[in-house]
């Protein structure tokens, strides 16, 4: 039998104590339980390493956890990483209890901890057996938000859960991700450089109708996914200083910025990802009439980036390209145009990096940039 726990390490130990947690990290945590009663000394060590990952899988693991780190409150500072992923059912997800969900916020707002993955399930019934899951979380200055289902499939108290995180992580967010979700009111994002959108979810669906100005001057590149036709008007409405924007343009046919003059920003890069299939009623010629249109109303300056895809079916995807080419280099409106092969193992434009680019600064005293209206702030 090992020694027992009051028992002290061996006085003649030429480890130091503050290796034993980094050696010993990547065991397993069956094996971490068991050698935490090693010695005193180990015990003290180790237990940081246990709660520095925590997985909660049920809502009886969140009322225990939430019991133990009350009665010492100092353990919220050793949570590193938090995460929950509940058991799905055969037919349904259970309903947590609203109780659950406040202590998930106590528990996050107390530890803030560095790597935050949060999943929960539709509440699907046998009927409607879709399986939706709504994942939201922060890691490294961005805050994730990603949702493919409606937010009448999830608990009132999910929705709640993600928007407190959003206010929680508000100062330390440089990147936000929104792939789905809708909020009533969003907190002010003061580092904010990068927004990625699925549309535009985040903003067009929010029911806070508080006439805000769009996003603060700090953000400098936007990447969205346009899957419908109402989703292109916003590109009409993009700060006129964004310096890097991509866009996957899905179904419909590509659309620039109204930018005059005054906005030229010759560092600019716009990464454009043409339809991969046949637009919705629009032939051939129509794409290029628009095309022209579009060039014609552009004065932004930059350069433009038109991404290929591999192995697309649509018959008429090369031609498409080197027309989107041929009239952007002839327009003469861009510094440079470029043909970009997207990589294999990308599916969309969003998977890609963003660019990396220089932080601006802007005045308070400078126009306002346009009509449009969103609630970041």
């Amino acid at each position: 039998m090992g020694p027992k726990l009051g028992a002290q390490c061996a006085p003649n130990s030429k480890l130091p104590l503050e290796l034993i947690p980094e050696i010993l990290r990547f065991s397993k945590t069956a094996e971490l339980h068991k050698m935490i009663f090693v010695c005193r000394d180990w015990h003290d060590c180790l237990l940081k390493c246990l709660y520095s990952t925590i997985v909660i899988r049920s809502e009886r693991q969140v009322h225990l956890l939430f019991t133990t780190l009350t009665t010492d409150m100092e353990r919220f500072r050793w949570i590193k990483s938090f995460n929950v992923i509940p058991f799905r059912g055969v037919y349904s997800f259970e309903a947590w209890t609203p109780p659950a969900f406040a202590k998930i916020t106590t528990l996050v707002t107390m530890s803030r901890p560095d790597e935050l993955d949060l999943n929960f399930h539709s509440l699907a019934t046998a009927i409607d057996r879709d399986d939706y899951v709504y994942t939201f979380g922060w890691n490294n200055g961005e805050l994730v938000l990603s949702s493919l289902g409606q937010p009448d499939r999830f608990q009132e108290e999910v929705l709640q859960l993600a928007q407190a995180v959003c206010w929680i992580y508000a100062d330390q967010t440089t990147s936000l991700k929104s792939l789905g979700g809708t909020f009533r009111n969003l907190p002010p994002f003061k580092a904010l450089r990068i927004v990625t959108l699925v549309c535009d979810r985040l903003i067009g669906y929010s029911e806070n109708k508080a006439g805000r100005q769009w996003g603060p001057r700090t953000v400098h590149t936007l990447r969205m996914l346009l899957d419908t036709d109402e989703s292109r008007s916003f590109v009409d409405r993009t700060p006129r200083w964004t310096r890097s924007l991509d866009i996957e343009f899905n179904r419909h046919p590509m659309k620039l910025p109204p930018w005059d003059a005054s906005t030229r920003i010759h560092s600019r890069v716009l990464r454009y990802a043409p339809p991969r299939v046949e637009p919705w009623r629009f032939s051939f010629d129509r794409m290029i009439s628009d095309w022209r249109a579009e060039l014609d109303s552009y004065n932004g300056g930059g350069a433009l980036e038109i991404m290929v895809y591999q192995a697309v079916r649509w018959n008429n995807y090369p031609k498409s390209i080197d027309m989107y080419v041929q009239l952007a280099t002839e327009s003469g409106k861009f510094e440079e145009v470029r043909r970009v092969q997207m990589p294999a193992d990308k599916y969309t434009l969003l998977e890609m990096e963003p660019l990396p680019v220089l932080d601006v600064e802007y005045t308070d005293d400078e126009p306002d940039p346009g009509p449009y209206y969103c609630h970041y702030r």
